[in-house]
């Protein structure tokens, strides 16, 4: 959505937080928690789940999807792979 025209600009000015999987830097994010954790500033938190799309020809990555299932002690999806919750655990 940060790359979204207007939409990214607007989201960035009101202090929202972006979780890029290929970079994510947890310091970065933690501190950015705690400047909206302060009580002068009013926060709401929305979460937008973005991710890989499903493709039932990528078999790496089904694979990938269902390993972190079974290893997470989860019953893995047939039709959506599963969540990888960097960010939203750090919250």
């Amino acid at each position: 959505l940060k790359l979204v025209p207007l939409y990214g600009y607007y989201f960035y000015q009101h202090g929202s937080l972006f979780v890029d999987r290929g970079n994510f830097q947890q310091d970065l994010f933690l501190s950015e928690l705690r400047y909206l954790g302060d009580p002068r500033i009013t926060t709401l938190m929305i979460i937008f789940p973005e991710g890989t799309w499903y493709n039932p020809q990528d078999q790496p990555t089904l694979l990938r999807s269902t390993e972190l299932a079974t290893k997470n002690q989860l019953e893995p999806f047939r039709h959506h792979l599963t969540p990888r919750p960097r960010g939203t655990q750090i919250v």
